[in-house]
């Protein structure tokens, strides 16, 4: 007696292929969740320091320098540093009123760097927060 012929078709490899052609499209979901975390990290970052700025100067409303620290110091102390820039003075506009019930408004400017949107030709995004809050007392 010989061997047995069957008759269905011998598959092997056809895993190895269809994982070949998935691995790329699953990877680059992987990578853009990664920045897209990165993104929404910073942004709740620098809303909250928009917000600390504006609250300290609806109580310092003349205290332009004073402000723009509150903010830098609260951004680079919330663990926002694995973005790759640090925020600095110049990215904080700070303009304000002086009368108490004019506001204080504290806009920033960030360009967060993006690790794997470089694949497809976007190197940063830019955020933009602004914070506003009203003048409590005379300056």
């Amino acid at each position: 007696m010989g061997k047995r012929l069957s008759l269905k078709p011998r598959r092997r490899g056809q895993s190895l292929v269809e994982l070949a052609l998935i691995m790329p499209i699953i990877l680059i979901i992987m990578a853009s969740v990664f920045d897209i975390g990165r993104v929404l990290d910073a942004s709740i970052v620098l809303t909250n320091a928009a917000r600390v700025g504006a609250r300290f100067g609806a109580n310092h409303p003349t205290w332009y320098d004073s402000i723009r620290a509150r903010v830098v110091d609260f951004a680079n102390d919330s663990g926002m540093n694995f973005t790759g820039v640090r925020l600095t003075g110049a990215n904080v506009a700070v303009s304000s009123g002086i009368a108490p019930g004019t506001p204080v408004v504290v806009t920033i400017t960030y360009d967060v760097p993006l690790t794997f949107g470089r694949a497809i030709g976007l190197n940063t995004i830019r955020i933009v927060r602004r914070a506003e809050m009203m003048i409590l007392v005379n300056p």
